[in-house]
């Protein structure tokens, strides 16, 4: 799973050597969002936990599913077919429509 996160070069260099990386490399090699000092970590932990469940569990649902699905798919045509397809299906969903409505309105 190492080099389908991480840039090949990088990934090598981790698996041969066996070195430990600091955690501004892990932010920089993508393994990892962010780094917080350890005294903020709960207080981030929670900020970015009340942004997502702030979102419609309909679309947080069918995002993380449609990611998933889309990294198996053989190719890009594929990956795009199945992301547009599910985009479709959920500007049907009353969440959306709610959320299109409103934003319409502004």
């Amino acid at each position: 799973a190492l080099s389908r996160n991480v840039h090949a070069k990088q990934a090598m260099h981790m698996l041969l050597t066996g070195e430990l990386i600091s955690s501004e490399q892990a932010v920089a090699y993508g393994l990892i969002n962010k780094t917080v000092p350890m005294e903020m970590l709960e207080t981030e932990t929670m900020m970015l936990a009340k942004k997502v469940a702030n979102k419609s569990n309909y679309a947080v649902r069918l995002g993380k599913e449609v990611f998933y699905k889309q990294l198996k798919c053989d190719d890009l045509k594929d990956a795009y077919e199945l992301t547009t397809e599910r985009i479709a299906s959920n500007c049907q969903h009353d969440d959306a429509k709610r959320l299109i409505a409103a934003f319409l309105k502004k």
